[in-house]
């Protein structure tokens, strides 16, 4: 990954001259597109990455989907939308092993389906929305007019991120099976830019209302990554939302 250019002044003798600023590290190998680590990254991006990382985890091979559901604020000034994504997976994710232990039990879901451990450790339960947050923005109406007022988020939209909250075996009708999940755009995201040395991102990522429709079946979030001093100006109903407020109870 070549390095940042940039153009500096000496401040004693005012004579300009050139450094190199090396990008960020992140394990997606994406770069930012300016010095204040601003990303660019569609929903076609994110299905990659979680391709790449289903296969590295099973070494049978993952048919792997991502589908996008999109809402945005008619009109508003600044823009100001959202996307969640449902991941769905095919059944070769699940675990094939015969009269499993106590121990294998860890890598079931709330389903009860026992899945691969590295595809439960890390796409299950890095990614999950945290239940008991969606209820309870669904049982209040203020919750959810401040997320329809802001992000055109109607309370359908948030039962659904609900619904696959939980992953769900759906047969389909060429004899397969695939298990759909909900996943939080910016646990995603935030796996996407760490650094594989340090499994951190280099800072904060925030993404709220900064995402935008390519197509019907592409999004596109614009991505800043905060240096770790600086505070993000996120809502903190958004956060709920997107990360999850605290410890799961599940």
């Amino acid at each position: 990954m070549a390095d940042n250019i940039l153009a500096v002044e000496c401040p004693k003798c005012q004579e300009e001259f050139t450094v190199e600023v090396p990008y960020p590290k992140v394990r997606s190998l994406i770069k930012p597109i300016g010095e204040i680590q601003v990303y660019r990254i569609t929903s076609e991006e994110i299905k990659q990455f979680l391709i790449q990382k289903a296969n590295y985890f099973v070494k049978a091979g993952v048919k792997l989907e991502l589908a996008v559901k999109y809402c945005e604020k008619k009109k508003s000034d600044p823009h100001s939308g959202h996307a969640a994504l449902t991941i769905a997976f095919s059944d070769s994710v699940l675990s094939k092993r015969p009269n499993a232990g106590w121990f294998d039990k860890m890598g079931e879901s709330d389903s009860n389906m026992r899945f691969v451990p590295d595809i439960f450790a890390g796409f299950i339960r890095k990614y999950e929305y945290n239940r008991k947050d969606l209820e309870e923005i669904l049982s209040d109406y203020k919750k959810l007019e401040f997320l329809e007022n802001k992000y055109g988020m109607t309370e359908a939209f948030i039962q659904d991120i609900k619904m696959y909250s939980t992953p769900r075996l759906i047969p389909t009708t060429n004899k397969e099976s695939w298990i759909f999940f909900s996943a939080r755009p910016e646990k995603v995201i935030e796996d996407m830019l760490e650094d594989p040395d340090t499994d951190k991102v280099n800072g904060g990522i925030d993404i709220s209302g900064r995402v935008y429709q390519i197509n019907k079946d592409v999004v596109e979030y614009i991505v800043y990554v905060h240096p770790q001093e600086m505070k993000s100006s996120e809502n903190p109903l958004v956060r709920q939302l997107l990360q999850g407020k605290g410890k799961k109870d599940r």
